[in-house]
């Protein structure tokens, strides 16, 4: 799925929130620009646990590579970078250790979630 609007990436990330147990964050979601996102990224997380607040960043479809192998949906990655917030207690900065483990978990959970819903709404 690709989101246009601000609007409606604010309404699946309320939907996503909900579904996760995250509604007691507060999440600001946006699209960003290659230039404004680390090299290689279609999404990125930065959060405060204390607060319980993050920012979400979605590349902007405009910047996807056309010959890129992997999934470039929006939905998937604003599902993928929320998981991140279940995972963030375990695995801070100064922890870096068993970062490909944590990522391949949130992918398969990620693929697992939105291909239900796909599912459901078929």
């Amino acid at each position: 799925m690709i989101y246009n609007a601000v609007e409606e990436l604010r309404e699946a990330c309320v939907y996503w929130q909900g579904l996760l147990g995250l509604s007691d964050w507060k999440i600001v979601v946006k699209l960003a620009r290659i230039y404004d996102m680390p090299e290689n990224t279609q999404g990125q997380c930065t959060w405060t646990i204390e607060r319980k607040e993050a920012v979400i960043k979605l590349l902007d479809h405009q910047d996807w590579d056309p010959d890129c192998l992997f999934e470039q949906d929006h939905e998937h990655t604003l599902c993928h970078e929320l998981i991140h917030l279940h995972f963030a207690p375990f695995f801070g900065v100064a922890q870096p250790d068993h970062e490909v483990e944590k990522e391949q978990a949130i992918n398969a959970i990620t693929h697992a979630l939105v291909r239900l819903k796909e599912l459901q709404n078929a």
